[in-house]
């Protein structure tokens, strides 16, 4: 069964959306499906998501099972609950892919719609950058706690500040780029979750001898030590590189939401 499909016109990429959408139509009952794409450096990034009244969790195979096929894609499925939620907060996912992304499919029984003719772009993307900024602030706190504890020879509360400072960070680059967090403490969880993403955004940090994943595991071993109140014990050399990790990794968390909203900016002054 074919369905009316509002295709993009002399795209490439028509055909593989043509199949996706029927694929998600036919095995499940979405809203909305939105397209949007995104440019990194030479790299373009496809987004295709659908909007869905039931709980996503049940459609999970789904989207894995297309995703396999076409791993170019991001392809993913939210309730509408949560994207009203997350539209109420700016959110740049939602508001560059049903705000100012393309319509491919709407259900004729739905009466939920998104999109700039019922929410102003300029005002989310007034809110992104309120709730951003607010995190922002969280996050030096943490780390500006952390060098504190450093000078003052506190490695432990260093560590566990650190950790909080690092969490808050990953936890915003996943609402950026995939629209949903991981609920998990741990910093190697959430860096793995963030590498699902098809354009991926791997954070390397060089040091002698020490990976990004042994730093992630330090952090998290201190926010484990520090919580349950066991003895702490790490080497110190790890400190002042687990200090310049969540600077770095935050500055690249600013770029990445600059970039983000500069786009949405551009896009919306385009369609004006």
């Amino acid at each position: 069964m074919h369905h009316y499909l509002n295709l993009p016109e002399n795209s490439g990429d028509t055909n593989v959306l043509r199949e996706i959408c029927e694929f998600i139509i036919c095995k499940s009952d979405p809203d909305t499906i939105f397209y949007s794409e995104e440019t990194t450096g030479n790299k373009k990034n496809f987004l295709v998501v659908a909007y869905l009244k039931t709980s996503v969790s049940e459609d999970n195979l789904l989207f894995q099972e297309i995703s396999k096929k076409y791993p170019k894609h991001l392809i993913a499925g939210f309730t509408i609950d949560h994207t009203e939620k997350q539209l109420d907060r700016g959110n740049l996912f939602f508001t560059a892919n049903c705000n100012l992304g393309k319509m491919l499919y709407h259900n004729e029984i739905s009466d939920h719609y998104f999109g700039p003719e019922f929410l102003n772009t300029s005002e989310l993307l007034r809110r992104a950058r309120y709730f951003f900024d607010l995190e922002h602030k969280r996050i030096n706190a943490f780390t500006e706690g952390a060098a504190f504890y450093l000078k003052s020879g506190n490695l432990a509360n260093a560590m566990l500040s650190l950790h909080n400072a690092g969490e808050i960070l990953l936890t915003q680059m996943e609402m950026i780029l995939m629209g949903d967090r991981l609920f998990s403490h741990s910093l190697l969880e959430h860096s793995r979750f963030i590498n699902r993403y098809p354009g991926r955004f791997p954070f390397l940090f060089e040091a002698s001898e020490i990976t990004t994943d042994q730093l992630l595991l330090a952090l998290d071993n201190a926010f484990i030590t520090v919580r349950y109140g066991e003895e702490y014990k790490l080497p110190e050399n790890l400190h002042d590189n687990a200090l310049k990790f969540i600077r770095e990794l935050h500055k690249s968390v600013v770029a990445l939401f600059t970039r983000k909203h500069e786009h949405c900016v551009q896009i919306n002054k385009l369609k004006n």
